[in-house]
């Protein structure tokens, strides 16, 4: 089925629970919508398959307060003017997989306060404005794994404030404008199996006040200024079996202060801090 919205209008509006949508193509006609696909606030059972988002002129698929147990999987958003895929506050049991979303005016992926429960894997998000997976607030419970960021104009993955039980497996992030990886306040976050290819600021940043334990992650191309950037003490970090062989602008591994623990790196140059 063909969908076609313009005039500021929401392609598909979903207003009830226990919905199943699938084989759709909603068109925006050149970001003349609002958003393709909006799952209004208070539902559950929701169902989002093999379907098509392109051209919306705000978020491509968007959840709105309160929702539990979606499934999005197996679609397409390309040239959503805002979000690929947006979700807003307290969403729990939510599950976005094998998804393509290609050239975001905003975030591949956005997600607002207080959502639970998130599972992201097999999404291959390509050119995105700002993030490519931004991971908001006081989130707990983020499996991130088996998925693909390229061309981000900020941070290929922000863990932004407050989120615990961040989980980041088996996923590679490239040719981000600014950092690949940046873990900014107070978050719990374990990396594991990561492929750093390169960035325009540094491979991984760490603010302040988080926990993150990396292990068997790989640093690979040029890091415009740091390979690993830990911006003050107030960190404890943890794990080892990674490995560098990339170039760095600047340091292989920058640290203000001392933070407690490090990331192991047997092959050298060092571990991070030494």
């Amino acid at each position: 089925a063909l969908i076609q919205a313009g005039g500021g209008l929401d392609g598909l509006g979903v207003e009830g629970s226990n919905v199943h949508i699938a084989g759709v193509t909603v068109d925006g006609l050149g970001q003349t919508s609002d958003e393709g696909i909006d799952i209004r606030s208070g539902k559950t059972n929701v169902v989002i398959e093999q379907t098509t988002v392109q051209d919306v002129g705000d978020k491509g698929i968007d959840l709105d307060d309160d929702n539990s147990n979606i499934r999005i999987f197996n679609n397409t958003v390309t040239n959503a003017a805002v979000d690929g895929v947006s979700m807003d506050d307290r969403n729990s049991n939510v599950t976005i997989s094998d998804m393509t979303i290609v050239n975001s005016g905003r975030d591949g992926i956005f997600t607002d306060d207080d959502n639970t429960d998130l599972l992201i894997q097999r999404v291959a998000i390509d050119t995105a404005v700002s993030h490519g997976i931004d991971i908001g607030f006081d989130k707990t419970g983020v499996p991130i794994r088996d998925s693909l960021i390229s061309g981000a104009g900020e941070a290929g993955l922000l863990v932004f404030i407050g989120n615990r039980d961040v989980s980041i497996a088996n996923t590679a992030i490239g040719n981000s404008a600014n950092d690949a990886i940046r873990i900014d306040t107070d978050n719990t976050v374990t990396l594991n199996d990561i492929t750093f290819d390169g960035a325009g600021d540094d491979g991984l940043e760490v603010g302040i006040f988080n926990i993150v334990t990396m292990r068997n992650s790989v640093f690979s191309g040029t890091f415009t200024d740091d390979a690993i950037d830990i911006q003050t003490p107030l960190n404890l970090l943890d794990g080892t079996g990674n490995v560098f062989n990339g170039a760095a602008g600047d340091q292989f591994c920058e640290v203000t202060g001392v933070p407690l623990g490090t990331f192991g790196f047997p092959g050298g140059p060092s571990n991070c801090p030494p």
